[in-house]
């Protein structure tokens, strides 16, 4: 029986006082909320029976973790300070990535391993940060994200012209108008592009607030590398900045100017490929989105849930 803090977090029931503290304090850290909200959501004690297969039922856990959009587990061991899921063939793919692109190399790539059907990696120390303003997009934040654009930016370079590119685009089977619509015009807009080279790279293709975690200001990991792959230079900058903007209603021109400041105060060599292709980028931003929900490939993955975030990220920008 585990203890149902939010849907998302249940703490195992009947732990001692110093466990159910040290669990307090990681999802108070994890949601980046006051220990007192978790504390009030434990003593409410709505208990929750979560069926285990037996290779995770013998472990210690003290939290388990369910993903809201791809409806799977991960169990948390604080004493082991391990997080950890069961092998599949999803989780498969990324132990592949994980080899095919040198990821223990990246200092910021939690270290990771296989072991009893189970994957493995390090939990953070520390708490990631979410700024609910404008102003509040401090130094420290900034310096870090330059730091990760720098080093994933250098990794696995190539060029290709958009029709190359736009040749291994997956095919627009979205399921509602306006999703087809958004993708559509995105398509078509990169054919006038046709013959333009573009920049590719490694990159994390989940880069948001909530996967960077800082201890000391500092970058102590990115976590969820699932969707790591070859895409636009510029898709993880794109990724991090848009939906923070987007969601408090900027307008397209608005996130346009950001981001292109940013890169030209934080990330100077990247501002000649796309000081003059920046609605290029952003079309491939869009299909990458796109190929992202096509390409999930997990029984449990949410579908209509991811086209239903697509719609409300780029509805009031793609005009």
């Amino acid at each position: 029986m585990y203890i149902n803090i939010d849907d998302t977090f249940f703490i195992k029931d009947e732990i001692n006082n110093e466990a159910l503290h040290q669990c307090i304090s990681f999802i108070a850290k994890q949601k980046s909320v006051s220990k007192s909200l978790i504390e009030k959501a434990y003593k409410n004690k709505k208990l929750t029976n979560i069926k285990l297969s037996g290779n995770v039922f013998d472990k210690n856990l003290d939290i388990i973790i369910k993903r809201k959009f791809n409806n799977d587990l991960k169990f948390v061991n604080l004493n082991e300070s391990e997080i950890f899921y069961e092998y599949n063939d999803k989780s498969r793919l990324f132990l592949d990535k994980i080899n095919k692109f040198k990821l223990k190399d990246i200092k910021f790539f939690p270290p990771t391993y296989f072991n009893d059907n189970l994957i493995f990696q390090k939990l953070t120390k520390g708490t990631y940060y979410r700024p609910s303003k404008l102003s509040e997009f401090n130094k420290d934040l900034l310096n870090n994200i330059k730091e990760i654009i720098v080093i994933l930016s250098s990794l696995n370079k190539e060029d290709s012209k958009v029709s190359e590119y736009l040749s291994k685009a997956s095919n627009n089977n979205a399921k509602d108008k306006l999703n087809s619509e958004i993708i559509s015009s995105s398509i078509s807009k990169l054919k006038e592009y046709h013959n333009e080279n573009i920049k590719l790279s490694l990159t994390h293709g989940d880069f948001k607030f909530e996967h960077l975690f800082l201890l000391d200001s500092r970058i102590e990991y990115i976590i969820d590398w699932e969707n790591v792959g070859i895409r636009s230079i510029y898709f993880d900058l794109f990724n991090f900045f848009v939906p923070w903007f987007a969601r408090r209603s900027y307008k397209y021109f608005e996130i346009k100017d950001y981001i292109l400041n940013f890169i030209k105060n934080y990330l100077p060599n990247l501002l000649k490929n796309i000081e003059e292709k920046y609605d290029l980028y952003f079309c491939i931003f869009v299909v990458e989105r796109y190929r992202r929900i096509n390409d999930a490939r997990s029984l449990r993955f949410d579908e209509d849930e991811a086209y239903n975030r697509f719609n409300l990220l780029f509805k009031n920008l793609i005009n």
